[in-house]
């Protein structure tokens, strides 16, 4: 193994400690609502959160085998990452509940806004591991174009999961029922307007969220060569 693979295999062994410590600190914040309240809600965080964990799994073990060569391996597993990435950007709807009222506001926005940021930071440090795959394989410029494709498909998905409330899972479970149901609700229902304006308002979002990301990391590249 090259000193380059090493040094960046411990630099992601760092991210991913970093990833849990942000993850035992949201279940903390989550913990403390009990004390501030005296009661638990919004549980759907938990599950939410961990399922913003699988694509993040999944690109690191994408990650692994592209550096081993072994890429044959790879596309069942770029196709189950593509399915399951928009569940960590998700979290970011979940922003709506905060406009329930409490006499524990303060404390709920301060609860939900943590879990959303640890969700988007997850799908931007996921998509991370993708666009150091295909970089190596397409030039800048097609490579932006593939990542503006993967957030406009995960802008559509988050909709899907919100609006429509399917999950990433009901592609194989119940595959015609849901088709059914996004061709009703875009042509029959007539929602093409809504459809695009959400879709496309997630999709920005994670594309620049990413790309000033992915300027963050040119920089810090650029003063280690100085």
């Amino acid at each position: 193994m090259s000193d380059a693979y090493v040094l960046q295999e411990r630099a992601e062994a760092k991210r991913f400690l970093m990833l849990m410590g942000f993850s035992v600190f949201a279940c903390f914040v989550y913990g403390l609502r009990y004390e501030v309240a005296g009661a638990f809600r919004f549980k759907f965080l938990l599950w939410n959160l961990m399922l913003a964990w699988v694509p993040y799994g999944m690109s690191c073990v994408m990650l692994m085998l592209f550096h081993r060569h072994k890429e044959r391996f790879l596309w069942p597993l770029a196709i189950g990452w593509l399915l399951f990435f928009p569940n960590a950007p998700y979290i970011l709807t979940d922003l709506m509940h905060i406009a329930r009222r409490g006499n524990v506001l303060w404390f709920d926005t301060l609860m939900i806004t943590t879990f959303a940021i640890h969700g988007l930071v997850l799908g931007l440090m996921s998509l991370r591991h993708v666009h150091h795959m295909i970089r190596s394989k397409l030039s800048a410029f097609w490579t932006h174009i593939v990542l503006f494709m993967i957030t406009c498909l995960s802008g559509y998905a988050i909709y899907i999961g919100r609006f429509l409330r399917w999950n990433s899972w009901d592609l194989f479970t119940r595959p015609w029922r849901l088709f059914g149901h996004l061709y009703h609700d875009f042509f029959i229902r007539g929602r093409s307007g809504l459809v695009l304006k959400v879709s496309l308002i997630c999709a920005g979002t994670l594309f620049f969220c990413y790309i000033l990301l992915s300027s963050f990391d040119e920089s810090a590249s650029e003063e280690q060569v100085m």
